[in-house]
């Protein structure tokens, strides 16, 4: 299989593409305007050239050019059916192969995207000294002004507060070196 470029109108190729509609040219020899870019031939042997459009959505993006060895009784209509078909079957892989590659960039793009946010959203700098609570604490001057034992001892933060009560050995009636009479 080779490829071949032509301009629109150019050739049976390129008017097949500017007009969307098939051509069949049963002997080629006999015709001026087929180019055959696409193939070197080496044998001076008679061909005929099948050229059918490859459409998407209704627009031509291309066309499927055959050659066949020449026989007088070939039935073109047949085979004219038949690449029309392989035609529209080449246009619906090529519509999913460029599905598949605006998805992929766009997943591409979209995990770009995460990523920046992602790492502008939990640099160094947002993770440490951020919260109000451990602003209070790196304050110059400790916890806000509190006593002694509250900035020794400060409260969990998350905690209910009559639960930071109960664990407060203070507040047990605890004192270092004595144990509960409990």
């Amino acid at each position: 299989m080779q490829r071949a470029r032509y301009r629109l109108g150019e050739g049976i190729t390129g008017r097949v593409v500017e007009s969307g509609k098939p051509i069949v040219v049963p002997e080629a020899s006999r015709e001026p305007l087929l180019l055959n870019r696409a193939a070197r031939r080496q044998d001076r042997q008679e061909f005929t050239f099948i050229c059918v459009p490859l459409v998407i959505n209704k627009k031509v993006v291309g066309a499927l050019g055959v050659d066949l060895l020449f026989r007088r009784d070939r039935d073109y209509d047949r085979s004219l059916k038949f690449y029309k078909l392989v035609a529209s079957m080449m246009a619906q892989a090529i519509k999913v192969s460029r599905m598949a590659e605006a998805e992929r960039r766009r997943l591409v793009e979209e995990n770009t995207h995460l990523k920046d946010e992602l790492r502008d959203r939990f640099a160094f700098q947002h993770l440490i000294g951020t919260s109000a609570p451990i602003r209070q604490v790196l304050r110059p001057g400790g916890a806000g002004g509190q006593d002694e034992h509250h900035r020794a001892h400060p409260r969990r933060v998350g905690h209910r507060q009559g639960a930071d009560r109960a664990c407060d050995p203070l507040q047990l009636g605890l004192r270092a070196g004595s144990r509960s009479s409990r």
